[in-house]
């Protein structure tokens, strides 16, 4: 046989199995697999096993059940994606804190009331996650204390920022080197910033001194930071007393996400 007749004889059974039913096409590789099985086993084993067609249709799904499958994997991977995000948050505030034992709920902040005759946050959780009124609320990222729980409802809580100026809060102010806290009470100015009055000018101040939320019983067993000094100058109505500002440690137009600080019930029962 010459070359053009065997071009032209293989050229028309190409173009015939084309045109045949798949039906009957496989049929051939059927037959071929069993004739030649011995010599395709040879090799590494479990190697032809990686050509075998599907045993059964049980080894496939529809392409709707496929796409369900697929909704219920991104969901779950959405789900803990945000599991880790909060179990990073959490356990970042909770290595800041001296000691451990009480408890931090994390909030999402849904409404900012920030002007000049407010300084309020409200924040998605509440009453039903334990949180109570008067509860310090630090942020989430600076893990500092931005303010304390004002009023709760059962899925909400209004949280007063330490700039509000009805907000009060008991302080410890800190220097490294020194071996003992100066004790004082802040207070909101109502803008972007804190007082600390009544405080005598006997006791050491200087900018740049760290301002902590004092110790209280069954709210804080240890001090957090809340800002630092920002200004030590003579009261001017009371010459013998500083008038000290406190600049707070958080941004309070980029508050997004905030965590509150709930004592352990058996903490918080103590005589």
């Amino acid at each position: 046989m010459s070359r053009g007749t065997l071009f032209f004889t293989l050229l028309i059974a190409a173009i015939i199995m084309q045109v045949v039913p798949h039906r009957h096409t496989k049929r051939l590789n059927m037959f071929f697999l069993n004739v030649f099985s011995p010599v395709l086993n040879i090799g590494l084993p479990g190697f032809s096993g990686i050509f075998r067609p599907a045993s059964s249709t049980d080894e496939l799904v529809s392409q709707a059940k496929y796409n369900e499958l697929v909704k219920v994997y991104k969901n779950t991977q959405a789900a803990l994606i945000e599991m880790h995000s909060r179990y990073e948050t959490l356990a970042r505030i909770r290595s800041g804190l001296p000691k451990p034992g009480p408890g931090l709920v994390r909030t999402r902040v849904t409404t900012a009331a920030i002007s000049d005759f407010s300084q309020e946050i409200i924040v998605n959780e509440g009453s039903d996650a334990g949180l109570k009124v008067g509860q310090l609320v630090l942020c989430g990222k600076q893990s500092g204390v931005i303010g304390s729980i004002s009023e709760v409802r059962e899925g909400t809580a209004t949280v007063q920022l330490v700039t509000d100026s009805g907000h009060t809060l008991m302080v410890a102010v800190w220097r490294e080197g020194r071996e003992n806290y100066i004790s004082g009470k802040m207070v909101g100015n109502g803008k972007d910033a804190c007082k600390i009055p009544l405080l005598s000018r006997e006791y050491d101040i200087r900018v740049g001194d760290t301002v902590f939320a004092a110790p209280r019983q069954g709210l804080l067993d240890t001090p957090i930071i809340i800002g630092e000094v920002a200004a030590v100058v003579n009261d001017q109505n009371r010459p013998l007393l500083w008038d000290i500002t406190v600049r707070p440690i958080f941004d309070r137009q980029s508050l997004s996400e905030v965590v509150v600080i709930v004592m352990n019930p058996r903490e918080t029962n103590r005589p």
